[in-house]
């Protein structure tokens, strides 16, 4: 390989001013005494044919241009004093200037064309010849020539030089680098002829060429497969094979003859070698499975991978010398080799076969990079064979893997084909469920119907409208599966008339009018025109639109907007259908139109989806010949595009309708809220009685909350939030007995409502009752984690949630009755809720260090604890069903029954130790507690 020391040896790095000073200072020390030497010049003698590259490394006599400044034909006047032995000089690693002398004798008996090569890090190289006294530039090449400029078509460095017979000249040679240079890279030389010259080019582009040939075969071949089958697995193995590629371009220079301004070597040698790391661990874990095997190992994998990928720039930096770097990078290489074998290793011992297969592939590559690199170290006996070994191995490699792949190949076609037919299977399931449905919704749907119009009791009527409303709701998403079913079997005609597009349109806008303002959501239709003529199936054009207005309004906040703009073009209709919602991850977007797929933020909607409307939307679409697309920013919004075309040419003469229809009034689009013909406020309070337990019902969907009301109202105080902050903040202000939560809101679900005051002190007390239609164990168990004391799955017995309740308030006054008659008892020993426990402790604990002192009261004790006294006597009230300042007496005649069964104190004392500055109102207030006098008690003792 050509100028392969050179390569090794570059650095990126230019060194700090205070390095190259002390490189300098280094430099001046060891080349003084070499100055004052005698000057001889060193001699290379040609006796015979040069058939094979002369290795001229070290037989020239150098000298370093510190100043970079000195002319041609002054070298001629100070050579003597310049050039002497410099062997001892220290290795420069900075940018500098060299002259190099070298004297060739050309003893052969017939001229000797020759060409010398130089490192390819060198910028310019000069050669120049003395004649009469004068310096003659001969040659002249370097990194800055073109390809095409140098006296050779390469990126390497070559010079023609010509002795005749018995003839000997002294050469000088210029070489000038703008890069962190050693000096090993100006000694670097070679002698060739020019048949060896050409013969090892010649052999290096076909190999290259061929090379190439078969690593871009195997990209292309990856890179179909990624896309056929959307699996990473073959993009990561195509893109070895393109950083495989890179590398070796580049490590036989040619790159450089594209990239004629390439800036520095290494910095692409060093990106090639971290290309094929990062792409070979990527690659490793995807075909193994190493993360979901060994998760922690995985991470000390990746780990080592990224130090062996950017290690010389680590290390570089760490150390700034330019042999320590490369060190570091060739252990952290190591390393990370030694890491990659050791899963792959045991997995094939486990008997996994694609582990095999990688292991077999890594094994050939690792045998024939370790020939390469015994050929260049001159410990096997040079060929092609070793010199290209390495490219060898990795095109066995790739092969290897490559029939591993066709095996994966093969399995991911069977579990396709698996899943098309699980697929047709559910879509069979769903189309004869959805049938045997219909049966049953009829015949509940017309007996509902029938008592509602005949019945008196509005009471009765609005449970009714409220089974009956729910009852069609769900009819209608059955009615969308058996359409949806028969457009994907073809089986739906389209029956397209002429319309006036933007008339039908904002017609379908303005239906949402009423229900934008009651969401306070912002509705904005646009159109160019007034007029635009468009075939269409009208029926089906508003089940489109519907749907898709729908969708944009469910996942768009109170304060949002919801834009419909009409945009004509020569042979098509746009239309752009734009909110400011919560948007869709960019990996869930190609899933939105499958069939029951919902987004991750569904939950955080105020209208409940089915995942079947953009899965109809798009068959529908699809029917008109049209397009329908989206693009959305994840928290921020997304636009659905649809694409109509104008005119007939689309369709088929049976699907167009020449008669035209009666057009349909679009129905007014309300809010799912409508149970209740005079519906109740949020935060109405229904009170049966002052003394009657309150109710916190927290529920996006206003139908649910009228039903628990109407069957608790007679019972209980009732109030009521629309969401998860909304409750919060009622909770904190009311102070409610019990709080109902649905799961599933807007802003804070259920959990997060629950989390959020069961930790809080001034309501951690309050029993939490869950309600879901999620019926998974996962769910209540996460419910019961995150502190609720009942989970309840809709539909729910509303006799049973009603007992339910009951049972909690109960056993929270049975706890405050058991404190009030059993002054022995502490709050520990009742209750399992931290929060409350800690809460009494730290209460307790304050009382009991301000005990002596009769001036503390309610108003010290809140302001220690951190809550208004009004909170303070609301959350001991709860606990412990007794007042703040109750509750600060209750302690302190608890200590003094203490203090008096020590007899150590008399009754005034333990009065005076307990904070009461009078004997006679600490003998009531014991008498009253404890049923009999403190002096009584020591006369009994």
């Amino acid at each position: 390989m050509e100028n392969l020391y050179c390569a090794a040896n570059s650095n990126p790095l230019l060194q700090t001013n205070t390095m190259r000073f002390f490189y300098s200072l280094i430099f001046l020390l060891l080349v003084t005494p070499d100055l004052l030497a005698k000057d001889s010049t060193t001699t290379v003698v040609f006796q015979n044919h040069i058939s094979e590259a002369l290795n001229l490394n070290g037989q020239q006599d150098i000298w370093i241009d510190k100043n970079q400044n000195l002319r041609p034909n002054s070298l001629l006047e100070k050579e003597r004093t310049l050039f002497s032995n410099q062997s001892s000089f220290a290795e420069m690693d900075m940018a500098t200037v060299a002259w190099l002398r070298l004297r060739i004798i050309n003893s052969r008996p017939a001229g000797q064309q020759f060409y010398i090569s130089f490192c390819s890090r060198m910028d310019t190289v000069l050669a120049y010849l003395e004649e009469n006294e004068q310096m003659v530039l001969i040659g002249e090449t370097g990194r800055t020539f073109s390809a095409a400029d140098k006296p050779v078509f390469s990126a390497a460095n070559h010079l023609l030089l010509t002795l005749q017979k018995g003839e000997t000249k002294t050469y000088y040679f210029k070489l000038r680098t703008s890069q962190p240079t050693l000096l090993s890279h100006f000694r670097e030389m070679h002698a060739r002829s020019p048949l060896t010259l050409f013969t090892a080019l010649s052999e290096k582009y076909s190999v290259q060429s061929l090379y190439t040939g078969v690593m871009l075969m195997f990209f292309a071949l990856s890179l179909f497969t990624f896309l056929n089958f959307k699996e990473k697995l073959f993009l990561y193995f195509g893109l070895i094979h393109l950083s495989f590629n890179f590398y070796f371009l580049t490590q036989a220079g040619i790159t450089d003859i594209f990239l004629p301004t390439l800036p520095n070597y290494i910095f692409y040698v060093d990106g090639a070698v971290a290309l094929i790391v990062i792409f070979v661990s990527l690659f490793v874990n995807s075909y193994i499975g190493l993360s979901r095997t060994y998760p922690v190992y995985f991470k000390i994998y990746i780990t080592s991978a990224f130090f062996a990928a950017f290690g010389r720039l680590i290390f570089a930096n760490t150390f700034l010398d330019l042999e320590a770097a490369t060190h570091g990078q060739n252990i952290a290489l190591l390393a990370w080799l030694v890491l990659t074998f050791i899963p792959v290793v045991l997995l094939a011992k486990k008997g996994m076969s694609v582990a095999k297969n990688l292991l077999a592939a890594l094994l050939t590559l690792f045998f024939t990079s370790l020939i390469y690199v015994l050929s260049l170290l001159g410990m096997l006996p040079d060929s092609i064979l070793a010199r290209y070994a390495f490219q060898l191995g990795t095109v066995l490699f790739s092969f290897l893997l490559f029939y591993g792949l066709f095996q994966r190949i093969q399995s991911i076609r069977l579990e396709k084909q698996k899943m098309e037919n699980l697929a047709l299977l559910k879509s069979r399931f769903f189309t004869n469920i959805s049938h045997e449905f219909r049966t049953p919704l009829t015949l509940l749907l017309g007996p509902i119907e029938r008592v509602r119009r005949h019945t008196e009791d509005p009471a009765d009527k609005n449970l009714l409208m409220l089974a009956e409303k729910n009852g069609r709701r769900l009819l209608d998403l059955v009615n969308q599966l058996l359409d949806l079913n028969k457009l994907e079997n073809g089986r739906t005609p389209l029956k397209a008339t002429e319309v006036n597009f933007t008339e039908l349109l904002k017609g379908i806008v303005m239906s949402f009018e009423s229900y934008s303002e009651q969401q306070n959501i912002k509705l904005q239709f646009v159109s160019q025109k007034e007029v635009i003529p468009l075939w269409l199936d009208r029926k089906k054009a508003e089940v489109i639109f519907y749907n898709l207005l729908h969708n944009a309004f469910k996942f768009t906040k109170a304060g949002g907007f919801v834009s419909v703009m009409i945009v004509e073009h020569l042979d098509l209709v746009e239309v752009m259908i734009k909110d400011d919602g919560i948007g869709i991850a960019q990996e869930e977007i190609p899933l939105i139109f499958d069939r029951f797929f919902q987004v991750d933020g569904i939950e955080q909607s105020s209208v409940p989806g089915s995942g079947i409307g953009l899965a109809l939307v798009r068959e529908l679409v699809l029917l008109h010949s049209g397009n329908i697309s989206v693009q959305s920013e994840e928290g921020h919004s997304t636009i659905f595009t649809l694409q109509l075309k104008k005119g007939t040419s689309h369709l088929k003469a049976q699907e167009m309708i020449k008669t035209p229809t009666v057009p349909s009034s679009p129905k007014s689009v309300k809010a799912d809220e409508d149970f209740s013909p005079t519906p109740s406020k949020p935060n109405e309070e229904t009170t049966p009685s002052k003394t009657a337990p309150t109710l916190l019902i927290i529920d996006d969907n206003t139908d649910v909350r009228a039903f628990i009301r109407f069957q608790l109202k007679n019972h209980f105080q009732i109030k009521e939030a629309t969401n998860g902050l909304e409750g919060i903040e009622l909770a904190l202000e009311h102070q409610p007995d019990l709080v109902i939560s649905d799961v599933m809101m807007p802003g804070k679900n259920g959990f997060e409502v629950c989390d959020t005051l069961k930790k809080d002190e001034r309501t951690s007390h309050i029993p939490i009752i869950l309600l879901t239609a999620r019926a998974g164990q996962t769910e209540k168990v996460k419910g019961l984690e995150y502190g609720a004391d009942d989970y309840l799955t809709k539909p729910f017995d509303s006799q049973e949630l009603e007992v339910r309740i009951r049972k909690l308030i109960e056993f929270r006054t049975h706890l405050r009755e058991k404190i009030k008659t059993d002054p022995t008892l502490t709050f520990k020993n009742l209750t399992g809720s931290p929060v409350d426990t800690k809460f009494m402790e730290r209460v307790n604990g304050i009382i009991k260090n301000n005990l002596e002192d009769p001036l503390f009261g309610v108003g010290q004790l809140a302001e220690e604890v951190g809550l208004s006294k009004a909170h303070l006597n609301r959350k001991l009230n709860a606990l412990t069903d007794i007042s703040a300042n109750k509750h600060i007496q209750q302690t302190r005649l608890k200590k003094a029954l203490e203090l008096l069964e020590t007899r150590v104190y008399n009754v005034s004392e333990v009065g005076s130790l307990t904070g009461f500055n009078s004997d006679a109102y600490f003998v009531k207030c014991f008498r009253e507690f404890y049923g009999k006098t403190p002096g009584s008690l020591l006369l009994s003792n």
